[in-house]
């Protein structure tokens, strides 16, 4: 009888129930210490039925006749030697059971794919398969054929790897169709750093995919060098180049590309603010977590940062009168900001977002990366802009106005340079640019960011003229109205809230009121 399928009598017998089968063309195997195994399919598993210390047990072996005869002779053996357990009465195990199967290189990549893809998300996992397709390929041609497992990899291999990559050929993001030319050595370093980390994974005791005595090859001597930033580098886009830049600007990049002209958070961070996340009162943004980790920065830190009253009217025209949604608009969506873009069917972004979660099913929703990419295609429906989308609109704005610009993430170095330069502390320097403040000091001292932004103004104040003065040319500026009657739809002027709008840095030179409903400044 063939134990790959098993035919049975009954065809509306369940599908947990026992059918005999074969492993290696045997049905039992006896042991020398009395039981017999019994080979018999569950539930498209074979599984070993036995006796033991008058007991009835069995023990699942696999789906595949490979593995299940070798987990067979793994249970056989232990029978044999006197150390088998119960599944009921085992412990769980500080160090995994190394299993008898060798792995191949690819299967061992696989098995690390699958985990990184539920410890860190789709994206994460498809960066490293990319950077291992060079590697593979390398291991599968005739010559490696005595490579044959992961386990076997020696230096020779690793240094025949290195030489195969730096003479190897290969398009832009694997495209057909593109131009050939060599892998570079950051890519290079990249997919050796990527097999480094996948061997030191397999021999770890919670892992053991690999003999735990197994030595990596990958040694720092054979990485490439990694590029080191030049300490003597100027900033790649002065303050004269974004105040020339700011000049030319319409009102939609004046208003999505205005804060990344003076504030150091990345695409990214900006993309993922709600209209609730602008602060008026004391005026800041709020940075961080979102509906319990639906969002989250690069270095999954919470923080503020002050903005300039130059902004004001820039974030006025973005939030105009939504109540709630992204902040950041694309084209599309800001040249149609007079609808409440934020607004679907009367539901606002945490019941979309609730919904779309539940849509993606539990298969596609394993990690926190994996909620963050469900929030921002929220966002995105809303007429929210991504970081892709962008650096895209900034690409073709240069490219119009023939400036030598940098990219828009480039800016975050830029800005970062003039914030060091403002004598700005350490301590406000890394939380003022998205970064840990895990620092002994921040034990012993806390951080003034609003003085350390009134340091920064003063640095860039070219660039908050240029941005005032544009503004006021584009029509910016929110009109004052001697009368209090708001815009919104909220009703009388006895329905809306009233909040004084001060600030703590000298820029702003009076107190001002406004709507909490529709942001109106009176």
């Amino acid at each position: 009888m063939d134990g790959s399928s098993t035919k049975t009598k009954n065809p509306t017998a369940r599908s947990d129930a026992w059918t005999r089968a074969e492993l290696n063309g045997k049905h039992s195997f006896p042991c020398r210490c009395g039981p017999t195994l019994h080979i018999c399919r569950r539930r498209g598993n074979f599984v070993a039925r036995f006796r033991f210390q008058k007991r009835q047990l069995y023990e699942t072996l696999g789906k595949k006749e490979e593995e299940a005869f070798s987990q067979l002779c793994e249970l056989k053996a232990e029978l044999d030697a006197g150390r088998y357990c119960p599944q009921s009465e085992r412990k769980p195990r500080m160090i995994a059971k190394r299993t008898s199967v060798k792995l191949t290189l690819d299967e061992l990549c696989n098995a690390h794919l699958e985990e990184l893809r539920s410890r860190k998300g789709n994206t994460t996992a498809t960066t490293y398969r990319s950077r291992l397709v060079e590697v593979l390929a390398f291991a599968a041609k005739p010559a490696q054929r005595k490579y044959r497992y992961a386990e076997e990899i020696d230096r020779e291999f690793v240094v025949n790897l290195s030489s195969h990559l730096h003479t190897t050929k290969t398009t832009r993001n694997g495209k057909a169709g593109g131009i050939a030319k060599t892998i570079s050595a950051k890519q290079i370093r990249n997919s050796l750093e990527t097999l480094r980390t996948i061997l030191n994974w397999a021999k770890q005791p919670a892992v053991c995919k690999l003999p735990l005595d197994f030595v990596v090859p990958v040694t720092k001597d054979i990485l490439p060098p990694q590029p080191k930033a030049d300490p003597l580098r100027e900033s790649p886009a002065k303050i004269e180049q974004r105040v020339e830049a700011i000049s030319r600007m319409d009102a939609f990049e004046l208003c999505v590309f205005g804060p990344s002209m003076l504030l150091a958070q990345r695409p990214d961070d900006l993309c993922g603010l709600l209209t609730t996340d602008v602060d008026w009162e004391r005026r800041r943004l709020r940075f961080g977590v979102h509906f319990e980790g639906a969002d989250h920065t690069k270095g999954r830190t919470s923080f503020q940062v002050v903005f300039p009253p130059e902004l004001d009217p820039l974030l006025f025209r973005l939030v105009k009168t939504r109540t709630e949604g992204p902040l950041l608009l694309s084209a599309q969506a800001f040249a149609n900001s007079a609808r409440d873009s934020a607004t679907v069917g009367g539901m606002t972004v945490r019941p979309l977002y609730e919904q779309a979660l539940e849509s993606e099913g539990s298969e596609e929703i394993q990690c926190d990366n994996d909620r963050k990419r469900v929030y921002r295609s929220v966002l995105k429906k809303l007429g929210g802009m991504t970081p892709d989308l962008m650096g895209k609109d900034f690409d073709r704005f240069r490219k119009r106005e023939q400036l030598a610009l940098p990219s828009i993430g480039q800016f975050r170095h830029a800005i970062t340079h003039d914030m060091k330069q403002s004598g700005m502390g350490i301590l406000e320097l890394r939380y003022l640019t998205s970064h840990s403040t895990d620092d002994i000091l921040n034990e012993y001292t806390s951080i003034d960011i609003v003085g350390a932004m009134e340091k920064y103004f003063d640095i860039v104040d070219p660039i908050l003229v240029a941005i005032r003065s544009r503004g006021r040319e584009l029509g910016l500026t929110e009109p004052q109205q001697p009368n209090n009657d708001c815009r919104c739809s909220a009703g009388a002027q006895s329905v809306h809230t009233i909040i004084k709008v001060t600030s703590a840095d000298k820029f702003d030179a009076s107190a001002q009121e406004r709507c909490n409903s529709c942001n109106f400044l009176t």
